[in-house]
């Protein structure tokens, strides 16, 4: 291990921004819970099925949005040790790094049915 490297795993993780231009997808649910250290994220087919495509674009950060619903962002991590986070602002925001978005969009599917999505502490939960 070098130094750099050894540097970066004594700092703590940088924090997660709001996205300054996300694409945003309207879906008709969108909800947050947590269990333990894991973020559920739960979304209706529908909108799995606008998300899936759109997280195709790793350099656009995506933003989901529902009436009455807290927003959800994923947006590229900048640190692969980044979690999601709450801003009670912005919404969810929930970091993806390349691997962790390869992943969402292969186990995911715009059906009903639910998915740890691993190298994060992310669950999705898609309704009908």
């Amino acid at each position: 291990m070098g130094l750099r490297e050894w540097w970066r795993k004594r700092r703590p993780a940088p924090l997660v921004d709001a996205p300054s231009a996300p694409v945003e997808l309207p879906a008709r649910t969108v909800a947050v819970h947590t269990a333990e250290s894991m973020v559920v994220v739960t979304v209706d087919a529908d909108a799995a099925a606008g998300l899936l495509p759109a997280l195709a674009d790793a350099s656009a950060p995506v933003r989901l949005t529902a009436p009455g619903a807290r927003p959800v962002s994923f947006l590229p991590a900048l640190d692969p040790r980044q979690a999601p986070t709450l801003d009670p602002d912005e919404g969810w925001l929930i970091p993806l790094t390349d691997q962790v978005r390869a992943d969402l969009i292969s186990l995911v599917r715009p059906e009903p049915g639910a998915w740890e999505i691993p190298g994060i502490n992310l669950g999705v939960v898609v309704e009908a």
